[in-house]
């Protein structure tokens, strides 16, 4: 009758303590060593700057394309679990949307350009 209650619960992935390895778990190249570190990967919008370029360092040398072709599943996880981490610590403060809040955040990070009259829609949608 009660058969509901012995199902297998959905485990919850600890994506912080993931997002936590982007400082934790570096490589051994010095760039990395200087710029992943816990003061500069805060989980502000700020420091989505310093994923940026790390992600930039991956795709344009020659290390960066030897990681890539090793841990690229890790990479990616990683990756993604720090920006939505950022995303859900920062929306807090704004009121704003999830959707409102990555679009404004991929426009400073410049990965998407929107043009105005689109902007403005989506602000008074969400208003």
């Amino acid at each position: 009758m009660f058969g509901f209650l012995n199902r297998a619960k959905l485990k919850k992935d600890d994506l912080k303590g993931i997002a936590k390895l982007m400082y934790q778990d570096v490589s051994d190249d010095s760039w990395d060593k200087e710029n992943l570190t816990k003061s500069n990967l805060d989980f502000t919008i700020e420091s989505v700057r310093y994923i940026d370029m790390y992600t930039k360092r991956l795709m344009n040398t020659e290390f960066g394309t030897e990681l890539l072709n090793k841990y690229f599943d890790n990479l990616v996880i990683r990756i993604g679990a720090y920006i939505g981490e950022v995303i859900k610590n920062n929306i807090r403060h704004t009121g704003m949307s999830l959707i409102l809040y990555t679009i404004i955040l991929l426009i400073l990070m410049e990965r998407i350009v929107i043009p105005k009259h689109r902007v403005f829609f989506i602000l008074k949608r969400e208003i």
